[in-house]
């Protein structure tokens, strides 16, 4: 019973130690938020996630965030994802992570994109989006046996390969499937132009490659340019 005591006091001591006297904010090159860590005196702490992203945030009119994760432990830590949406379309780069101690926020981190005047409707269809890709990869569109894909807005890298400076646009996100096999890579189409941007290594899970529209099996009354539901 007295180690366990001991333990204890030792275990409560540390948490003390832990905790900071200052708030600290850390901010992006844009001056947006990219990390808080709440002081337990500050008074100014927010009592959700909802003031945060109103008040400390500043979130724009045209944005939204949107919770799709969250977890709570016996400990009484708490766990809250939100993601960002433009004009209802998913911003893949754009969340806030909050974490709470006993319902008070303590840790805030994540990713604010600023998005210029973005036309949320794409010019092109799904079905050029995918020709335009499978060009680009040297094969013939209809040789894909499945297609996965998807309106979002996303952060492209310029270029220069420079990732502070990066083009903010509407892209078709497109995974292909070839013989039963899924490529290991996935293209970004721009939306409106019909510009190939990029590829990059897919590190999807079969089991969510579901949250992607689907063209040949689209689910009913979905609108191609409106975000998906996590």
């Amino acid at each position: 019973l007295f180690f366990l005591l001991s333990l204890l006091f030792v275990t409560s001591a540390n948490a003390q130690i832990r905790e900071i006297k200052e708030t600290k904010i850390e901010v992006n090159d844009a001056g947006r938020i990219k990390s808080v860590r709440y002081a337990a005196t500050d008074k100014t702490i927010p009592a959700n996630a909802k003031v945060f992203l109103a008040n400390v945030a500043k979130k724009s009119d045209t944005d939204d965030f949107i919770m799709n994760k969250s977890s709570t432990s016996v400990n009484g830590m708490s766990y809250e994802r939100y993601q960002q949406y433009y004009k209802g379309v998913k911003v893949e780069d754009g969340h806030y992570n909050f974490r709470f101690q006993n319902g008070s926020m303590k840790v805030v981190t994540g990713h604010y994109v600023d998005i210029p005047n973005i036309n949320p409707m794409p010019t092109i269809s799904e079905e050029e989006g995918i020709r335009i890709y499978a060009n680009q990869m040297g094969v013939n569109a209809d040789s894909a046996v499945d297609c996965c894909i998807d309106v979002i807005i996303k952060e492209i890298p310029n270029a220069l390969g420079i990732e502070s400076y990066p083009l903010t646009k509407l892209v078709y996100k497109i995974h292909l499937a070839f013989n039963g096999n899924w490529d290991l890579d996935i293209g970004y189409i721009d939306a409106h132009t019909g510009e190939f941007l990029y590829r990059e290594r897919s590190y999807l899970q079969s089991s969510e490659i579901g949250d992607f529209y689907t063209y040949y099996n689209r689910r009913p009354n979905d609108q191609p340019w409106q975000g998906i539901t996590e």
